[in-house]
């Protein structure tokens, strides 16, 4: 199975949150080699903005939020650019399905 991860999904990996649980069985489905994982470039920067914040926030330590870079930049998904191919589709795919355009990004490359 391939799946498109969101950062809102895989930060949950890395702190506790409602639905950790689901996201870290992705996870070990991920690692296991049960499922690929992918996701558009920017989810990377998404992710140690994710941490950073976390970091503001109380929510984690600066030692934590570098630890869970490293360890997310040596489990990364499938990354896939958005520029120059993919976002005009990604745009025409959200206008049509009424959905955001982050989200639409892998949405056209699914039969790969």
């Amino acid at each position: 199975m391939k799946y498109v991860i969101d950062s809102s999904v895989a930060f949950k990996w890395f702190v506790s949150e409602a639905n950790s649980d689901k996201a870290l069985l992705v996870r070990a489905d991920f690692l296991n080699l049960k499922c690929e994982l992918h996701a558009p470039d920017v989810f990377s920067v998404e992710m140690a903005h994710a941490f950073t914040r976390a970091e503001r926030q109380g929510r984690m330590t600066i030692q934590a939020g570098a630890d869970s870079l490293v360890d997310l930049l040596d489990t990364l998904p499938v990354l896939h650019p958005i520029l120059p191919d993919l976002l005009p589709t990604a745009y025409a795919i959200s206008s049509k399905m009424r959905i955001g355009v982050y989200d639409s990004t892998i949405c056209h490359r699914g039969g790969e």
